[in-house]
Parts: C-alpha cells; structure tokens; sequence
C-alpha cells in the first residue's frame, strides 16, 4: 500500500535523537569520570586543580555544542519532512475537488454544490463540537476528514446521463430508480480510485458519506433504508448539508428558499429525515448562514458585473 502523508517515515528522527542525548547527557558522565581519575592521579602527581576544571569544561562545552548541533539537524529535518507533508495535503486536497469538479460539470444547475457543502459540513462539525454532541466521534480531527471528504459525495452521478441531472420536469419512475442508485455508485467508485492512496480514515468516512448521505433518521431513505445511528455520523451530517444546500440554491425542479423558509424545513424534519441533534446544529447556525448568503450574492453580483464590463456571456452559477 502507498504512503499516505500521515504515514510519512520519521525513523531518521530516533538516530538523530539518540546523537543528541548521547552528547548531551553522556558526557557530565565523562566529565565525572575524568574528575574522578583527576584525584586519583593527582596523589602520585600533584598539579593545579584549575587544570582539572579546564579539562572537564571543555568536555562538556564539546558534549554540548555536538549535541546541539545534532538536535538542529534534526529539527531541519523534521520541518522539511513537515513542509513536504504540507504540500502532499494541499496536492491530495485540489486533486479531490477536482475530481468532484468534473462530477458537477455533469450537472451544470447544481452550480458549486460540492464546495458549497463542505463547507456546511465543517460548520455543522463545528457547532456540533461546541454543543458537546458526539464527542466519542466527533472532534477537530474527524471534522476535518469530513471536510476533506464531502466534496465526493455524488461521485456516483458519474454514472447518471445529464439528460436526466438537468431534467427541469418530474423525473420518471425509472429514472428516479436510476437517481437512487447513485450512493452505491459513489461508495464503489471511492473504493477503486483511493484505496491505497489515501489513508483508510478517509477513504472510508469518504465512501460512507456516498453511500448513506440519502438514508433517512426513520428509515425511509435510500438506498439502504437504514434509521437512526444505524447510519453513520458522518453520513447524517453529510445529509444535512445536501439538503441545506439544495433548499438554499436553484434547481430545476424548486426556487431558492430563504434562509428563514429553509431552517423552517430543517426544524420540522429533525427526528424524521435527521438526525435531532445535527438538526439542531444547523438551526444554531441560522445567522451565519444568513451572512454565508449574503456573501455569496455579493460575490456573484460582482463576478457578473466584471463578466459584462469584459463583455462576457452570463455566468450559469447557481446561488
């Protein structure tokens, strides 16, 4: 199995480490040895004592400086390997929203979803963490690899036609069936391309955050019917998310909600389609949603007015 950047090999650090105690804390005991053989000798041969502090001082001024020096090679060391682990993250990071870029240019009216709910998934991580929910699994560490993992959610629309992502009337039975396979899809695609090449952490919170982000708290989701802890933490939070994102924003089907309208919507599904207590996290978040939002339509104004001054087609993007 590949390395991930968490398996980094830092054995060289043990060698370093050991020169340094070695020099560091080895020779007072030379220098006590060499005091020792000082009084023994001094019987046969006497001389002055300032002799015997010279010689025991510069042992251990050269016990010191080596060690320091071996410690600075050392911690060089460790901030390069650091500084490399660094970059392999923010490398592994971009190639996942890319990847996930190339599953939203599927479906051009879904605009940035996958960045958007990553985002939703780190401040539900957040406030759930402040509210002490769940702190046997979820803490700043399994926060961060929802984050990373989020934006392969719908991996498995990959394998959906865009005449059916971008299909503005009500689905078909069939199709809706075909919709409803996409979690099983995403969970086997995630297995095959990073197996091996991310760590299991991820790679796993990445497939189940696939597999069960449409599960219901009830029950009565797809495509596993799975209720209630039966479904992952991660999925429920994935879940909450998808649907924040999808009320607040355009889709072929619906107009965006209001904030107000869509916590409504989250309030009144809490215990059925969510989790209660991750429902209750998003509903803590009402106000800074609301700036999210405004942020967003701001940002987009501005980008379609540099847009036209460049005399640039409209953009497609979604608030």
């Amino acid at each position: 199995m590949a390395k991930s950047a968490k398996q980094t090999d830092f054995s060289f650090m043990s060698e370093r480490k050991a020169a340094g105690i070695f020099y560091m804390i080895i020779t007072p005991a030379i220098a006590v040895s060499v005091a020792l053989t000082f009084f023994s000798a001094r019987k046969a041969y006497p001389f002055p004592s300032s002799y015997f502090l010279i010689v025991c001082a510069a042992i251990q001024i050269a016990g010191w400086v080596i060690g320091v020096a071996a410690t600075k090679k050392m911690v060089s060391k460790t901030m390069e390997i650091i500084a490399q682990t660094q970059k392999i993250q923010k490398i592994q990071e971009r190639l996942i929203i890319s990847i996930a870029d190339l599953v939203e240019s599927k479906d051009a009216l879904t605009g940035q979803h996958v960045q958007r709910t990553a985002l939703y998934v780190e401040r539900i991580c957040k406030k759930m963490i402040e509210l002490g929910y769940y702190p046997d699994e979820l803490n700043e560490h399994t926060a961060q690899v929802m984050k990373k993992a989020a934006p392969l959610h719908d991996m498995g629309k990959m394998n959906i036609p865009e005449t059916i992502l971008e299909k503005r009337e009500k689905l078909t039975a069939e199709e809706f069936e075909m919709i409803k396979m996409h979690p099983l899809w995403g969970e086997k695609i995630i297995d095959r391309a990073f197996a091996g090449i991310e760590d299991d952490e991820f790679t796993q919170t990445a497939l189940m955050m696939a597999l069960t982000h449409h599960e219901w708290w009830n029950g009565r989701g797809y495509p596993l019917r799975l209720a209630e802890k039966e479904i992952p933490l991660c999925g429920r939070i994935m879940a909450a998310a998808d649907v924040l994102d999808a009320l607040l924003t355009v889709r072929p089907y619906k107009r965006a909600f209001t904030v107000d309208e869509t916590m409504n919507i989250i309030a009144d599904n809490a215990g059925k389609q969510f989790d209660p207590l991750v429902a209750e996290a998003v509903l803590e978040l009402e106000t800074e949603i609301t700036y999210m939002q405004i942020d967003a339509i701001n940002a987009f104004t501005i980008d379609e007015a540099r847009r036209k001054d460049a005399g640039l087609p409209k953009n497609n993007e979604d608030l």
